[in-house]
This record gives C-alpha cells, sequence and structure tokens, in this order.
C-alpha cells in the first residue's frame, strides 16, 4: 500500500472495557481494525496501550514497505514482552 498521493497510513489506539486496541487509517477510512491480540489462540485485548501501539506500528511498518502485513505468533509474544 505505502503512501497514496502523499498519504500516509496512520496509527492510532483506543482504549476498551478490558484493554487496548488499535486501527490504522487512511484518510479518514479504518483500513484495520484490531481490538484483539492476532495470532494468538485467546481471543483478548491487548493489556496496555504499549502493546497495541508495539503490534501496531509493526503492521504499520510491514503495510508501508508493502509487505504481508500478518504477524506471528513470535512477533506478538515479544512485543507483549517488552
Amino acid at each position: 500500500m505505502g503512501t497514496l498521493n502523499g498519504r500516509q497510513p496512520e496509527l492510532q489506539t483506543f482504549q476498551l472495557e478490558d484493554g487496548w486496541g488499535y486501527r490504522i487509517v487512511l484518510e479518514d477510512k479504518v483500513i484495520i481494525y484490531q481490538p484483539t491480540v492476532p495470532a494468538i489462540d485467546t481471543v483478548m485485548a491487548f493489556p496496555d496501550e504499549n502493546s497495541a501501539w508495539n503490534i501496531g506500528k509493526l503492521v504499520l511498518k510491514k503495510i508501508n514497505t508493502n509487505k504481508d502485513f500478518s504477524v506471528s505468533t513470535q512477533e506478538v509474544k515479544h512485543s507483549l514482552s517488552h
């Protein structure tokens, strides 16, 4: 995806009742909405804003470099441990 007419996708975090999530927005349109931790067996929100931001930042980097933006279990575990 990268840039679109000079526009960059933007990462935003948001608080939920039971934790945090993130979304990636391009020109006021949500292109990714992630209220739960991806790539794990349990459906749960991110435990804190930093964890949501770290995974969102990784996904955004992959989008901006035209890579597959899915994340692995290892990438998630690494993000949650920092």
